[in-house]
């Protein structure tokens, strides 16, 4: 029998000459010597068939380039990634890069993605700046930006507005009146809402808060993770309380809590509601359902009196590419490559040209053109436009805030109450699980060294 330190070297040596081939079959610069090199992508199955193929066309560029396959995984919805990923880390399911989106913070934090400062540096200025923005944290970049960047609005059925003599409200009492003209011509409900999608019900309440925190949503939503500031303070209990005056005065009514997107869709292509609250991805949505008639946009009202308050709504870049921290450590490198090609100009206009983009993540992209509303949105929307907050927010106070809305909306509970059940829930996740805002304040040289990349790594870099 051999012994056993004969053993453990000759398991290193075999182990090594693995590593090694793998390393020469997946490393960046093509050529023939590249057979073997393997990635994955994975992506959830909810994205527009015409978004799918584009990025299966650029893998397929991607290995005429560089002779790697990038195989493509499509599966659940946007919001189960961390499902997904903690499912195929246990159980060892190669997975290279993936879509983040909102979920980029808690990813992070739970060290299932890469640190890309190192790996995107040479191409970072491909990317606008606050398309960076809500994939960084701490000065460390996440998720490279790789969709439009999207914000909220009010869209409305422009024909029926000027039928009635309604200008598009720019106060929250203009557009009771509004609803009110509605309803006794039309007998319609005057705004629809997908309330069946939970994930929708908190840009209600970004877009309130953003106002009685005299545009301070963000600062204060840090602060209030951070320990530093009670979710039961004055502002936010009146942005709650502001939200409830929607259903108390006839703007919304329990039909929106069984609505699904397409019902939302349709109720308001076939003129059953005058207007809803949406993305500007919407957009595309409404084209595809052939409406009869002018559709406007208009932002979110003043719910304060104060003048210098802006109204404020939340958006951002809908698609984040990261890395996964557990894929082979022989594809790493070659993965970085990956969204260096994803991003370089012809290749980032493949994915980004089926969501019609108004404005654009990577700078080299043409804008939308045949949006008549883009200049509208682009002049007037966008300058308005703050980070989503339910990316900001830990998933348990993100489901608690969604909770605490629907309950000042529909069931009678005080803006105090619900703000109180959200602090609960941020009491309760640093009481169970150690909840730390600032949580790569703790992390050791060995947290870091799991998700960082080599230090001499090189990648091509192409203009």
């Amino acid at each position: 029998m051999p012994s056993t330190t004969r053993v453990r070297r000759a398991v290193a040596l075999a182990t090594a000459l693995v590593v090694a081939a793998t390393l020469a079959a997946c490393s960046s610069g093509g050529g023939s010597d590249q057979a073997g090199c393997h990635l994955s992508f994975m992506a959830s199955a909810d994205r527009p068939t015409a978004e799918q193929d584009a990025y299966k066309e650029v893998f397929a560029d991607f290995e005429k380039a560089y002779n790697c396959t990038v195989d493509t995984t499509f599966e659940g919805t946007w919001d189960q990634i961390t499902q997904q990923l903690t499912a195929a880390r246990l159980a060892s399911q190669q997975v290279n890069l993936f879509v983040s989106g909102t979920a980029s913070r808690d990813l992070a934090k739970a060290g299932l993605s890469m640190d890309l400062t190192q790996c995107i540096a040479p191409f970072k200025d491909r990317f606008l700046d606050s398309a960076l923005a809500p994939y960084t944290v701490d000065n460390h970049n996440w998720a490279i930006p790789m969709s439009s960047t999207d914000t909220s609005a009010i869209f409305y059925n422009a024909d029926m507005f000027a039928q009635l003599g309604i200008q598009p409200p720019t106060t929250f009492q203009e557009l009771v009146d509004a609803g009110d003209k509605i309803s006794a011509a039309q007998g319609i409900v005057p705004i629809i809402h997908q309330g069946k999608s939970p994930w929708y019900w908190p840009m209600w309440y970004m877009s309130t808060f953003a106002q009685t925190s005299g545009n301070k949503s963000i600062q204060y939503t840090e602060d209030f993770l951070s320990g530093k500031r009670q979710f039961d303070s004055p502002e936010e209990v009146q942005a709650l309380n502001d939200l409830a005056k929607f259903t108390q005065d006839g703007l919304l009514d329990q039909t929106t809590l069984d609505t699904d997107e397409q019902g939302m869709f349709a109720s308001f292509l076939q003129g059953k509601a005058a207007m809803f609250y949406g993305l500007t991805p919407s957009l595309i949505n409404l084209e595809q359902g052939n409406p009869t008639f002018k559709i406007g946009v208009f932002q979110f009202p003043k719910v304060v009196s104060d003048a210098s308050v802006a109204p404020q709504v939340g958006g951002g870049p809908e698609n984040g590419i990261s890395i996964a921290s557990f894929a082979p450590e022989a594809t790493k490198v070659m993965s970085c490559q990956l969204l260096e090609f994803m991003s370089r100009p012809d290749e980032a206009k493949k994915i980004l040209d089926p969501g019609n983009p108004l404005v654009p993540s990577v700078k080299s992209v043409p804008a939308t053109a045949n949006e008549p509303l883009a200049p509208q949105l682009t002049s007037e929307f966008i300058p308005n436009t703050i980070t989503f907050l339910d990316w900001i927010w830990p998933s348990q106070v993100n489901d608690a805030v969604t909770s605490a809305i629907t309950d000042v909306m529909y069931n009678g509970k005080s803006g105090d109450d619900a703000a109180k059940s959200v602090q609960a829930a941020l009491d309760k996740l640093v009481a169970e699980e150690d909840y730390k805002f600032d949580w790569w304040t703790a992390w050791t040289n060995d947290d870091w060294a799991k998700v960082s990349f080599p230090s001499d790594m090189k990648i091509d870099v192409t203009s």
